[in-house]
């Protein structure tokens, strides 16, 4: 594996750009997981109102 060599005044603006993918990332990772959370939440209150329906039948 061949490493590219790096002048000084390059690295800064490296570091940067790694930086700036890694936050896309993680912000991508994290709208992912908060619409999986939303999605959960919103099946957890169906299945709520489903038993609170079945124990209102039974009544």
């Amino acid at each position: 594996m061949e490493t590219e060599t790096v002048s000084p005044d390059e690295q800064p603006t490296n570091v940067e750009s790694l930086l700036v993918d890694l936050e896309e990332k993680f912000s991508a990772a994290s709208n992912q997981i908060l619409a999986k959370i939303d999605e959960m939440i919103g099946r957890m209150d169906d299945l709520e109102k489903s038993v609170n329906d079945l124990v209102a039948d039974d009544k």
